[in-house]
């Protein structure tokens, strides 16, 4: 049994035993797509990689929309200012999804951009501890989500109110959910 010898699935390349001798299922071009999609896109692989960094563009999009989104409600909820030990419960959702974005980011360096000679004792130690960051920040959110959990159910109905409408003097918000509130 012959094992391969190297494999770059990323960049196209076709894994090959010690014979030199491709692995079993895979073709030795890559599959072209015919017509004028041709010229724009010379294979598969490259559509895939196209399609993949547009998905982390947006996954990097997502992440500033949540970070705006909880920016305008930490204007609310900290009306007073958010000290350093609320930040994780004002933007515990930013954090978690900016970390999710960079462990994926890594990932995707670790597999498909770096080659096995990049991987010297300085860079391994570098993605481990900016991987245990990103699992530190992860945890650390979901206690901001905990947090805010608690916060939310600490509220109380007001009695007697069954019309929200009436309190449209400004000094009265309501919570539609867990990440959303709206002042009335």
């Amino acid at each position: 049994m012959l094992a391969p010898v190297a494999a770059r699935a990323c960049t196209g390349t076709t894994l090959r035993n010690a014979n030199g001798l491709l692995a079993p299922g895979l073709a030795e071009s890559p599959t072209r797509i015919p017509g004028v999609v041709n010229s724009l896109f010379a294979d598969r692989g490259r559509i895939f990689q196209l399609f993949k960094y547009a998905v982390y563009a947006l996954l990097t999009v997502d992440a500033f929309i949540f970070f705006s989104v909880e920016w305008s409600a930490v204007a609310h909820r900290f009306a007073g200012g958010i000290g350093p030990r609320d930040i994780i419960e004002g933007f515990a959702s930013s954090i978690d999804t900016a970390s999710w974005v960079i462990l994926l980011l890594m990932f995707e360096l670790e597999t498909c951009v770096l080659e096995d000679r990049h991987f010297t004792s300085c860079v391994n130690w570098t993605l481990h501890g900016l991987r245990g960051f990103c699992y530190i920040f992860i945890v650390y959110a979901f206690y901001g989500y905990i947090t805010k959990l608690l916060f939310l159910s600490g509220s109380t109905p007001l009695a007697g109110m069954s019309d929200i409408c009436a309190l449209v003097d400004g000094s009265w918000a309501y919570a539609v959910d867990l990440d959303e509130e709206e002042l009335k």
